[in-house]
């Protein structure tokens, strides 16, 4: 939709109706497809604005107030802006065209990078090289499991989630290999003078004492939880859920549409054929069809392609029933008699006739650049090497309709029936389903990495069960505000396991009671900041990013929460 156009015509609109003289009380209400877009561009606007300058202050906030050094911001942000630049760049060589879920929610999933300079600023009190190389090993350990969980999209069988796995995984990717080899050089001088001296390094790590019961205490209540509160379902997979028109303009919407006859666009009938002179003539049966169907009360009428595009049999048909000149000019004489007219006032009208009788078949072309031209475009596509046409119906009897249908004979299924929300909901129900397989086998992965890359076999198990945990609370938490959850959520949570692996792993580390302090710092930053930004997009009042935020606040919250007591002996030095 051209915005820009559409804020135009409104307006234009509105003053029209300001200059009219009209009575009382009379008001214009408009609404539509136009309409929504304009508002909703003003008020995504206002909203991506103020939250942004929030979320931008309050990571200020957070760094000025751990790392006393607000040079600290530019550092913390140089990876995830590369990461963002990166990951365009790997879809656009990989896609024709980068999907708009892409963008949606890409940047929102490399949310978790920012935690990786957290990590760096707490543990580089002295040498910021050395600090780098102390963190590595966890640091790589968890951003390689949540690559893994993230590439997982990219075969969950939807070109918007693949493009969204492979941004997201060469993203976090780049904003590691930035954190490792980039930022030590670029840390303030007072983060990068001596190395540290012989009692620092002679000083004994402490061994991980894990402790199991919050997180197995917090799985049992929120698993406990969800199944009684669930009657059906978990999953909302209503595309209109996601919609930021409130309700009161939609009930406006379909009342003035119906005031004004126009198609009901939730239910089609899809009509396909190899030709267009045999969907053409398909369509004419079809109407056929669907007179009956109005007359047995099943349908108030419909809207085809065949009163603007007549098939070439019948176009023939129409042109032959024309009488020809000579018969026309006699009718006109006699038509004429007893009249003020005179016969040859009505020679335009003959001529025209005449002309008519030999013109070629009407054709698409034929209605370029003319006010039809949209609404045949809409209602008339080729796709590779078919061609289709849509329907609109108005004033369904589902129940009649679907008796009739049933009857309808000659199409060779050539014809469908589609119920527009019922298809939405089967499309949003395909991706997130292919969505929890594919991560069901990348989970595997991740706890096989866990595994054989930390080398800390005693700790795995703790931190699957505390990123479990906190996943499991997630979800319990959003259920109990929002109810259902949808595949915004979904996306959301793989953010929180991220986070949640993040966590686990760094609160899971043997270290000196030096280097715990600057792992409790770090992981208490990464949370408080998180916890902010998403949180300030909780409170908006556009769906997705409501959805989007509540649910990884909660997480954040959850993850840091459950990671923290569980970390028996690590919060007791601290």
């Amino acid at each position: 939709v051209d915005l820009e156009g559409q804020a135009a015509a409104i307006e234009a609109v509105r003053e029209a109706f300001d200059s009219l003289s009209k009575p009382p009380g009379l008001t214009l209400e408009m609404t539509g497809v136009g309409v929504f877009g304009v508002e909703l561009q003003s008020l995504i606007r206002s909203e991506a604005q103020t939250r942004s300058l929030l979320a931008s202050l309050a990571l200020a906030l957070v760094i000025g107030f751990f790392y006393r050094n607000l040079r600290m911001l530019m550092l913390a942000v140089l990876p995830l802006a590369m990461g963002c630049l990166l990951g365009l760049a790997a879809v656009a060589l990989a896609f024709d065209k980068v999907h708009g879920i892409t963008l949606a929610f890409g940047f929102t999933l490399l949310g978790i990078t920012i935690d990786y300079p957290f990590h760096l600023f707490s543990h580089a009190k002295t040498s910021s090289r050395q600090a780098i190389h102390a963190i590595w090993p966890t640091l790589r350990i968890g951003a390689l499991s949540t690559v893994v969980v993230y590439l997982g999209l990219v075969f969950a069988g939807s070109e918007g989630l693949a493009q969204l796995g492979l941004f997201s995984a060469t993203g976090v990717t780049t904003a590691l290999l930035v954190t490792r080899f980039w930022l030590p050089g670029l840390l303030p001088p007072a983060r990068d003078q001596a190395e540290a001296g012989p009692s620092d390094r002679a000083e004994e790590a402490i061994a991980f004492r894990a402790n199991y019961a919050p997180a197995a205490i917090s799985l049992v209540v929120a698993v406990a939880f969800c199944a009684f509160s669930w009657s059906g379902s978990p999953w909302n997979d209503d595309i209109s859920s996601l919609s930021p028109v409130p309700d009161s303009r939609i009930a406006t919407d379909t009342g003035l549409r119906a005031a004004a006859g126009t198609a009901d666009m939730s239910h089609e009938l899809v009509l396909h054929a190899d030709s267009l002179p045999r969907l053409l003539q398909d369509g004419e049966q079809l109407d056929r069809l669907l007179q009956s169907a109005a007359d047995s009360g099943a349908i108030e009428s419909w809207q085809s392609v065949s009163i603007l595009l007549p098939s070439p049999a019948t176009f023939s048909a129409r042109q032959n029933s024309i009488p020809s000149t000579s018969i026309l000019n006699q009718r006109v004489v006699e038509a004429a008699e007893g009249t003020p007219f005179r016969s040859d006032a009505f020679s335009p009208f003959v001529e025209s006739t005449e002309r008519a009788r030999t013109l070629p078949p009407l054709t698409p072309d034929h209605y370029r650049d003319t006010a039809l031209a949209s609404w045949l475009g809409s209602h008339l596509l080729q796709v590779r090497d078919q061609w289709v046409a849509l329907v609109s119906l108005r004033g369904l009897n589902q129940e009649l309709l679907r008796k009739e249908f049933a009857q309808w004979d000659g199409f060779d299924q050539r014809l469908d029936w589609v119920d527009v929300r019922e298809a939405s909901i089967t499309l949003m129900e395909n991706y997130r389903l292919g969505a929890l397989q594919v991560l069901s086998v990348a989970s595997v992965i991740v706890i096989a990495i866990l595994l054989f890359g930390y080398r800390r076999f005693r700790s795995v198990p703790w931190v699957m069960l505390s990123v479990l945990s906190a996943l499991a609370v997630t979800v319990a938490g959003v259920t109990l505000v929002q109810g259902a959850m949808t595949v915004i959520h979904l996306v959301a949570l793989l953010l929180v396991l991220g986070l949640g692996l993040d966590y686990a792993l760094f609160m899971s580390r043997s270290e000196n009671p030096a280097e715990r302090s600057a792992s409790a710092q770090a992981v208490i930053a990464c949370a408080i900041s998180t916890t902010l930004t998403f949180g300030i997009l909780a409170t908006s009042s556009i769906p997705l990013l409501r959805f989007l935020g509540l649910t990884v606040a909660l997480g954040s919250t959850a993850s840091f929460l459950i990671a923290w007591s569980g970390s028996r002996g690590f919060s007791a030095r601290v």
